[in-house]
C-alpha cells in the first residue's frame, strides 16, 4: 500500500450534488438515490433491493477514474485487477449509509481484499455520523478529513497515508509482512494482506533480483569494476520499476531498495573479493 493523491475537487459527473450537476442524468439518478438512503437510514442488504443502489456507485465515469488514479491495481494489496470491485472504505452497510456515493469513500480492490474486509471498520475514537444539514450535503464529497479526526481509523487508506506511515512498511524476504506498527498489523489482518498468493507474488520480485545480482557477480569473473558496472545496470532498472506508478507491489519493491538486502546478497555472493558495498 502507498500513499495515492486523490484530487476531491475534481469529482466525477455521476457524484456531484450541486444544482447544475444534479438536473440531468446520470447524476440526477444517483443523487435521488443518496436522498433515499439517507431517509431510509441504512443501506439495504445485498439483493434485488439493493441492486438500484448497488449500480450507481459503479458506473463507468466513476470506476474510470479510479482505475486511472490507481493505475487499475487495488488499494489495499497493490495486485493489478482488470475487473476490480469498486469499494467503500468507510462500508456502506458497516453504518456509512450515507457515503455509498462519495468520492472520498470510493476506492478499488480486488476481490479477494474487498471480501475479506466485507463491513470491518476498527476505529480508536468516536463513530461519525451524518446530521443531513445543507452543508454536510455540500460536501459529502469530501467529509473524510474532518471524519478521521474524530474517528482515528485503524485501517490504512492510501488517499490518506503520509510518506511516514509508507516508510513504516517493512518485509521479509519471503514477502510476509513485518507487523511494527498497529495500523499495519491491523490492515494486514482487515485486509489479509499477507495471504500465500500476496507472499509469494512479492516474494518472486526479490528472488528475481537476487538471479541478477548472481548473474552479475558469475559474469564478472572478479573483476570488481565490471562487477560494479553490471550490477549498477540492473539496480538502476530496479530503481526505475520501483518509481513507476503503474508497476504492482511499489510498497515492497521500495523497501527492498532501503532495507540494505542488495549490499548483504553482494557481500554474500562476493565474500572472497574486495566488493563491499553497492553504488
Amino acid at each position: 500500500m502507498i500513499p495515492i493523491h486523490k484530487d476531491l475537487k475534481t469529482v466525477p459527473e455521476s457524484l456531484k450534488v450541486d444544482e447544475d450537476s444534479i438536473a440531468h442524468n446520470p447524476t440526477r439518478t444517483t443523487y435521488e438515490r443518496r436522498i433515499k438512503l439517507i431517509a431510509r437510514g441504512d443501506y439495504p442488504p445485498s439483493g434485488q433491493q439493493s441492486t438500484p443502489y448497488d449500480s450507481r456507485y459503479k458506473l463507468k465515469d466513476i470506476k474510470n477514474a479510479l482505475m486511472t488514479l490507481y493505475h487499475g491495481k487495488c488499494a489495499y494489496c497493490e495486485t493489478y485487477d482488470p475487473s476490480p470491485h469498486v469499494e467503500h472504505y468507510r462500508p456502506k452497510r458497516g453504518g456509512y449509509y450515507w457515503l455509498a456515493y462519495s468520492w472520498d469513500n470510493l476506492i478499488i480492490s480486488c476481490s479477494q481484499c474487498n471480501t475479506k474486509k466485507g463491513n470491518q471498520f476498527p476505529i480508536m475514537g468516536q463513530k461519525a455520523s451524518f446530521h443531513n444539514t445543507p452543508e454536510e450535503m455540500a460536501q459529502i464529497n469530501m467529509l473524510s478529513e474532518d471524519y478521521d479526526k474524530k474517528e482515528q481509523p485503524l485501517l490504512l487508506m492510501p488517499e490518506r497515508m503520509s510518506n511516514d506511515i509508507e516508510n513504516i512498511w517493512a518485509f521479509n524476504q519471503d514477502g510476509s509482512i513485518i507487523l511494527n506498527n498497529d495500523r499495519i498489523r491491523i490492515s494486514r489482518n482487515v485486509c489479509d494482506l499477507d495471504r500465500k498468493e500476496l507472499c509469494k507474488r512479492r516474494k518472486k520480485i526479490w528472488d528475481e533480483l537476487v538471479n541478477c545480482i548472481t548473474e552479475c557477480v558469475a559474469m564478472a569473473k572478479g573483476d570488481i569494476s565490471k562487477l560494479n558496472e553490471l550490477l549498477a545496470t540492473h539496480l538502476n532498472s530496479f530503481k526505475r520499476g520501483a518509481a513507476d506508478e503503474t508497476n504492482d507491489y511499489l510498497a515492497f519493491r521500495r523497501f527492498v531498495l532501503k532495507s540494505g538486502w542488495i549490499q548483504q546478497k553482494v557481500i554474500e555472493l562476493t565474500t572472497n573479493s574486495n566488493v563491499v558495498r553497492v553504488r
